[in-house]
């Protein structure tokens, strides 16, 4: 019975939504060697949740491939950076679990894990400072992710001075890229991408 209420009130939810004229769609796997996610008119749900309309709505499209595993996202605050990472994962957690996506079109491989690396709380950073903590976060999961994975980070390394959480990203990402991670980074250090 729980597992029935949870598609009839998501089914629910999709159908409220697709009144105010949010488009969602049926995700579909691939089997892919060259492709590995190919998303058109992706939207954060997150968003959605609070508005009337699609009225200022952006929709975004997305594609991981062979040549283009790491996206790094640079921009202003307030600029959409945490909005389209969010997005992207949502779009993973709703596949795998089963349920329509907000897009227009989702076609992925599965992932065998999503790791998210978002800023903690100060409280859990007590022992080893922020950016000792960033980094141990982030070694446990650059560990344990494959090319199947999906990571997403948000400001990663940026708990220290420019250059040296510079230097600790550029490492980072050159490691992701020998793994082929799918990964979204989203960071203020420009010089980064």
């Amino acid at each position: 019975i729980p597992e029935f209420m949870y598609y009839i009130r998501f089914a629910e939810f999709i159908s409220m939504n697709m009144e105010k004229g949010f488009r969602f769609c049926a995700p579909q796997t691939m089997d892919s060697e060259s492709v590995s996610m190919d998303a058109k008119g992706l939207y954060n749900l997150k968003l959605a949740v609070n508005m009337q309309s699609t009225e200022g709505m952006v929709y975004n499209d997305l594609g991981f491939d062979k040549d283009h595993t790491i996206y790094i996202l640079t921009g202003a605050n307030r600029g959409g950076k945490t909005t389209i990472t969010q997005a992207v994962g949502q779009l993973f957690v709703l596949a795998q679990g089963g349920l329509f996506v907000p897009a227009e079109s989702f076609r992925y491989v599965p992932c065998d894990c999503i790791y998210t690396h978002f800023p903690a709380d100060e409280d859990k950073t007590m022992n080893l400072g922020r950016l000792g903590e960033e980094c141990i976060r982030f070694k446990e999961m650059f560990s344990k992710a494959t090319g199947r994975s999906l990571l997403l980070l948000n400001e990663t390394f940026s708990t220290t001075s420019f250059e040296e959480g510079y230097y600790i990203a550029r490492d980072s990402v050159k490691a992701l890229l020998t793994k082929a991670v799918r990964t979204i980074y989203n960071t203020h250090m420009h010089k980064l991408g």
